[in-house]
């Protein structure tokens, strides 16, 4: 029997608040009350990302009501694009050697793998770990793994995060200056003081994810009923204009049911926005609202 994946907790930080329930009342019609900076991320030896992750998990870990036996038994899936970028990009923080590379290669843990290791051990996690790194998609793409790994019994439950925190220079400068990037009608950054949203210092996802059969589970939030993965390579950071791919996995995923609404990718960008509304009318016959 093909056991079905439900997410039953999640947790937010996020650009439009510190937790879940600071985002969503945000998007629902409020304003910003603390647009502060998170206190003590800043100091340490774990790198930012790694905190903003463990603080997500934290949240999402409570609300599923995931005990020390229930962490005991789950596995671990991380999807992050560059990880600790601080850690591998000069000028090394305080809390690292004058030259930074004379580590590399030493420690056990380094790199991509670095919260994934973090978080099992703060949060006491002994099952299987993955990290899975696929740019922009690497969140999306470790919920995917993760209910793969549910569908296929490899374990029963599994916390989910996706974490960012790429606010160096060369990120923010780089996707300033591309043109595939660039909001419609106004300059990069103008609004954020130069920090693209999607880069913003607020932003780790986590959900715990678990079989929906599971005896004595949380009711669930959301079920993860189809899933699709594609690759299109018609250039290195474009799409293909005719979104062939894209029409495909959604024709795949949705299956003609109603859909309540869609969350697309890099809106308000020249080349998305084109790309992804041909694909969206195109597999769509009744009406939906578009959440971007």
């Amino acid at each position: 029997m093909t056991r079905k994946p439900a997410i039953t907790g999640f947790g937010l930080v996020t650009a439009l608040g510190g937790d879940a329930a600071a985002t969503w009342t945000l998007i629902a019609g409020d304003y910003i009350h603390n647009h502060s900076r998170i206190a003590g991320v800043e100091a340490g030896y774990v790198p930012r990302v790694s905190v903003l992750a463990e603080r997500a998990a934290t949240e999402a870990l409570s609300a599923a009501g995931w005990g020390a036996t229930d962490c005991h038994d789950s596995a671990l899936v991380v999807g992050t694009s560059k990880g600790p970028i601080e850690s591998w990009l000069g000028p090394p923080p305080l809390h690292m050697p004058y030259r930074p590379y004379d580590q590399v290669g030493r420690s056990p843990v380094f790199g991509l793998a670095h919260t994934a290791d973090h978080l099992a051990k703060k949060l006491g996690l002994i099952g299987p770990k993955l990290t899975v790194s696929l740019a922009c998609a690497s969140g999306l793409h470790a919920l995917i793994r993760a209910g793969l790994m549910t569908r296929n019994a490899e374990a029963a439950r599994i916390l989910v995060v996706a974490a960012e925190s790429s606010v160096h220079p060369l990120f923010i400068h780089s996707f300033r200056g591309s043109e595939w990037w660039r909001p419609k009608g106004s300059a990069v950054g103008r609004s954020t003081g130069g920090v693209l949203a999607s880069f913003c210092r607020r932003r780790p996802p986590a959900v715990c994810l678990e079989d929906a059969e599971l005896p004595g589970g949380m009711c669930p939030k959301a079920v993860v009923e189809n899933i699709a993965l594609g690759g299109d390579a018609t250039h290195l950071t474009g799409s293909d204009p005719a979104a062939s791919t894209l029409k495909r996995l959604l024709a795949r995923v949705i299956d003609a049911r109603p859909v309540d609404f869609i969350h697309a990718h890099g809106t308000g960008t020249v080349l998305n926005d084109p790309v992804e509304l041909v694909a969206i009318e195109s597999s769509l016959a009744q009406e939906f609202s578009l959440v971007s």
